[in-house]
């Protein structure tokens, strides 16, 4: 539930009172900015304001453009993309076309590679359900059907995994990664 409330921000506190009391608001924006999922600002303001707590906008704000400046390139966009994190769009307009390329081949992979390996754990959940003498038949009877329907869908992922497998040392030897 808290991992929930952290990356959803639903109503969770973004920030403590003790963390907005104490907070150093230029490595705080250095490291919302490094992360490229864009500023959190409004969020932090909104989390310390609950507290009666003034968050340092020009401080946070000037290390959110040092992290980003950190971030916007191209190696670690790309590193970032195969983890399935950041996204180039927080990056300036001017720089966005050249980082483009480095998110979305690495993204492809990190997406492609994550199916995959859903499907797998999918089918060996399946096959172990779909003949469970704990199971009653009628539940057996869906998991046969889910296994059959995930062998189906993993011929399609593992082409679409190995297509972006090939994107990916293309693009890492046509930019000498």
């Amino acid at each position: 539930m808290m991992l929930g409330c952290g990356l959803l921000l639903n109503g969770c506190a973004v920030m403590s009172k003790n963390e907005c009391l104490h907070a150093n608001w230029n490595l705080i924006g250095q490291q919302d900015g490094f992360k490229g999922n864009g500023s959190r600002l409004q969020q932090r303001t909104q989390a310390c304001v609950k507290h009666q707590i003034v968050l340092d906008n020009p401080s946070y704000t000037s290390g959110y453009n040092t992290g980003l400046k950190n971030y916007c390139n191209p190696q670690t966009v790309f590193d970032y993309a195969l983890q399935g994190n950041g996204n180039y769009q927080s990056c300036p307009m001017e720089m966005q076309n050249q980082l483009r390329p480095y998110y979305t081949v690495a993204n492809n992979f990190y997406k492609a590679d994550k199916q995959l390996k859903s499907l797998e754990d999918d089918i060996a959940s399946y096959r172990v359900k779909a003949y469970d003498d704990d199971l009653k038949e009628d539940a057996r009877k869906d998991y046969r059907k889910r296994l059959i329907e995930a062998r189906y869908k993993i011929n399609q992922a593992e082409r679409d995994y190995a297509n972006a497998q090939y994107e990916l040392m293309e693009f890492k030897y046509q930019m000498r990664f």
